[in-house]
């Protein structure tokens, strides 16, 4: 085993980092995963409302882990007010996040048409 030769790599130099006692300093930001629509938001809120929306603003996520018609249903609220859910096409993989103890969140960043109607348009990020 002593003629095979170590090639180094960035993962290699990694590890002899923590291996020599350096430290791993968590992420300094949160990370972006995905951008989406609300979906139902023409249920709940009407356009009047989507006047107060501003980009930037921060949406929250609520799981409804007994929800009748999607069991990784992810509710979504703008200041409190339900807007509507994350799309039920998107949100298998955030709800398991957010099952296992992670939180994300939204930040808007647009309303805009979407067909016949109009919607909030946001990114998605976990907090780490």
């Amino acid at each position: 085993m002593a003629n095979i030769e170590k090639i180094p790599t960035e993962i290699g130099k990694y590890i002899g980092y923590i291996h020599n006692g350096g430290e791993v300093e968590p992420f300094i930001s949160d990370i972006y995963l995905i951008s989406l629509p609300v979906a139902g938001l023409h249920y709940y809120i009407d356009d009047d409302f989507l006047d107060n929306v501003k980009r930037d603003d921060q949406l929250k996520f609520y799981r409804e882990k007994n929800n009748p018609r999607d069991e990784h249903a992810i509710l979504v609220r703008y200041d409190g007010v339900k807007v509507g859910y994350i799309p039920r096409n998107s949100n298998k993989i955030l709800s398991n996040l957010m099952d296992g103890g992670k939180e994300i969140y939204g930040i808007v960043s647009n309303v805009s048409d979407y067909g016949a109607y109009k919607t909030i348009w946001f990114k998605v990020f976990l907090r780490e």
